[in-house]
């Protein structure tokens, strides 16, 4: 992560001058993608003797605490607006279409002023939020960040973007694309149009609805076509460009039909409690209070005629209403005021559509980023936890794009866009990609395949928590009347400070599941240690815990697969007064074993030749590349005297135990004069 956040720049994009204070706002962002948590905690895991990753030594802020990241991010607002024009500079274009929308995250805390109760954009209703806005691009690249009061609506939020377009980015055409929430008639007519700047939105039901009665919109025009072109006097200069979407119909015809029957089923039981012989529900104020509180719960009120007497209440279905919205399912309507020249009708809706990339990101932020908790006192100590968390999905955003081979991202997207006639899914609600197109990443080669060996069935549910692998270490028993000899014992996620490990993979995608178990004593540590081969610097850190430990459970899910071993499967046990570790590398080049010991730390590097590049492969599962490993020695064996040697695939170390650490007996001497007394008091 430190490696592709400096390949990307993000040091020098936050200041050119190097500084303590740019470290360790760089050190929160990695910390933020590897192992998102709280500033305490971050700070703990750059500190020396609570280190959880050798993330602070490699920046050199280990002597950080919680109070020095506090200012890091007072000193890193500061310097927002200039990052986020830098950002726009790289990113942004004059005449490009920027990509915005709004979204909240749940507050904790009662002091910070930004935090109220406002309508819950991501499900957490009733509590204190903040709302927070995100432009980018239309690769759901993210530029620029801003944070509003937890009661602010959706178009309040946009006259800041339109300024911090106009003057700060210094852009004089570009085109916004929002939704219809978002960019409204009335933001159009007040803001965007008298600012010279161009929108892609989309029409309310209401607005669609008029449409249709005013001839403007004719149904008969999705007879042959899905998409459609019109003009209407009500949006002057604007082109509107009507959809009819298959699968949405679908599905909206069938949550109205559970809907209704969902109402139908509630004001049944009222009218069963009107006709019931023990104590039946009297009178029409009473019938009406109980049928007001649930002819509405979905939203399904004006599709019922409802009758209510003194002794009676009785409902029927408004299959006008119905059949005159039904009618309407699966369409919606983009307003644009940008020229057919600029921008084509399919090009409109693929624009439109790529707001899913900044719902991603709310996602992201949400899952992968842990936005929540936000505990901040100060308002201005919350904004920059979000400006923080924008930066640390930049690097998100760019570190997958890299990984794209390993994630399985393989679709040609532009590919299956120039293939495509249509930019609406003709059926279904889950829409495949056809066979036919060309992948940029194959899971296995094309061609013919080799018959593949039982796998462990996966389970037939997601597994939403998948239980943490646990980690193992020596737990060394001193006992009074023997010698002392190691036990092992599982312990919770962290292992103890002297065990420290690093897990990372090869260029080939069937080798990133790395499990490992530790059986060792007199402070036997390890580290895993190999690079990429994608382009992208990797730096090498030291993680007590897997920074991969995702990316293995999506795999094993996905693949439905046992875990492999690790790429350098490793052995250690006591023989007498040495330890032995045996090391599997087979097919390795002897000339490229190499060991070094330096500092009780012995590092063995392997590498295994990739495969020739004319070389047609029916089965690819071994890793391939340069492979490390590290074993970090206790003072209680003897570096000095390693011995190794290499036979059949196998690299054997022998590490004899320092003198010190060898068990021995103690003569007890005994006093005569002692024993005699000893004797005279017996007697």
């Amino acid at each position: 992560m430190l490696g592709t956040a400096r390949t990307l720049g993000v040091e020098d994009l936050i200041d050119a001058t190097p500084s303590r204070r740019r470290d360790l706002v760089t050190a929160m962002l990695v910390a933020q993608v590897i192992a998102p948590e709280s500033k305490l905690a971050t700070a703990r895991g750059l500190r020396t003797q609570t280190a959880t990753s050798s993330l602070g030594e490699v920046l050199g802020v280990s002597g950080a605490d919680e109070d020095d990241l506090y200012a890091a991010m007072d000193w890193a607002l500061a310097r927002k607006d200039a990052i986020e024009t830098a950002l726009a500079a790289r990113h942004l274009n004059d005449g490009t279409l920027v990509l915005y929308d709004v979204s909240s995250a749940a507050f904790e805390g009662r002091t910070c002023p930004l935090g109220k109760i406002g309508h819950a954009r991501d499900g957490v209703k009733g509590r204190l939020q903040i709302v927070y806005g995100l432009l980018a691009t239309t690769a759901g690249i993210p530029v620029a960040i801003e944070v509003f009061d937890g009661n602010t609506a959706d178009p309040k939020t946009l006259t800041a973007q339109i300024n911090k377009l106009k003057n700060r980015f210094g852009l004089s055409r570009v085109a916004l694309v929002g939704d219809r929430g978002m960019i409204t008639s009335a933001r159009i007519t007040e803001e965007l149009r008298p600012a010279g700047l161009d929108w892609i939105t989309a029409l309310r039901a209401p607005q669609i609805k008029a449409l249709v009665q005013a001839d403007a919109l004719q149904l008969s025009l999705f007879d042959e076509h899905d998409l459609a072109e019109i003009n209407s006097p009500d949006y002057p200069g604007e082109r509107l460009v009507c959809c009819h979407n298959p699968a949405l119909a679908q599905k909206r015809t069938q949550k109205r039909q559970d809907l209704l029957a969902a109402t139908e089923k509630q004001l049944t039981a009222i009218t069963d409690a009107t006709t019931r012989t023990r104590r039946p529900l009297r009178g029409k104020d009473d019938i009406a209070l109980r049928v007001g509180k649930v002819i509405n719960h979905y939203k399904m009120a004006k599709h019922f005629h409802i009758t209510i007497t003194d002794n009676s209440f009785t409902f029927t279905r408004n299959e006008d209403a119905i059949a005159a919205e039904a009618a309407l399912d699966g369409i919606y309507v983009l307003r644009t005021n940008l020229p057919k020249s600029a921008l084509g009708r399919d090009d409109v809706v693929l624009r439109y559509k790529g707001l899913e990339d900044v719902e991603r990101f709310f996602r992201t932020l949400n899952s992968e980023l842990d936005v929540r908790p936000i505990r901040h006192h100060l308002a201005d100590r919350v904004r920059a936890h979000m400006f923080l968390r924008m930066l640390s999905y930049y690097i998100s955003w760019h570190m997958k794009q890299a990984l794209a081979p390993l994630l399985f991202r393989d679709h040609d997207k532009p590919a299956a866009a120039a293939k495509r006639t249509n930019p609406l899914p003709r059926s279904t609600f889950r829409c495949r990609p056809s066979q036919s197109l060309p992948q940029t990443h194959h899971r296995r080669h094309p061609g013919a395949q080799l018959h593949q060996p039982a796998r462990r069935p996966s389970h037939h549910l997601r597994q939403p928590h998948p239980a943490r692998r646990r980690h193992a270490h020596v737990h060394q028993i001193h006992h009074p009347h023997r010698t002392t000899t190691p036990r092992l014992r599982t312990t919770r996620p962290h292992p103890p400070p002297g065990l420290q490990v690093v897990m990372q993979t090869t260029q080939n995608p069937r080798s990133r599941h790395t499990h490992h178990q530790t059986r060792g004593n007199y402070g036997l540590g390890h580290r895993f240690s190999c690079q990429f081969n994608t382009g992208v610097e990797v730096a090498t850190m030291l993680m007590r815990t897997d920074p991969f430990r995702d990316l293995d459970r999506f795999a094993q899910q996905v693949l439905g697969t046992a875990a492999r071993p690790a790429a350098m499967p490793m052995d250690a046990w006591r023989d007498g007064t040495e330890v032995v570790v045996e090391f599997d590398l087979p097919g390795v080049n002897a000339d490229s074993l190499d060991l070094e010991i330096e500092r009780n730390v012995v590092t063995v590097r392997a590498e295994r030749p990739q495969v020739a590049a004319d070389r047609e492969m029916l089965a690819h599962e071994r890793p391939r590349g340069v492979f490390n490993r590290q074993l970090v020695l206790g003072d209680s064996l003897d570096a000095e005297k390693i011995k190794a040697s290499y036979q059949d695939g196998v690299l054997r170390l022998h590490i004899p135990v320092s003198e010190e650490a060898k068990p021995r007996k103690i003569e007890i001497t005994r006093s005569e004069e002692h024993s005699e007394q000893h004797k005279a008091i017996a007697a």
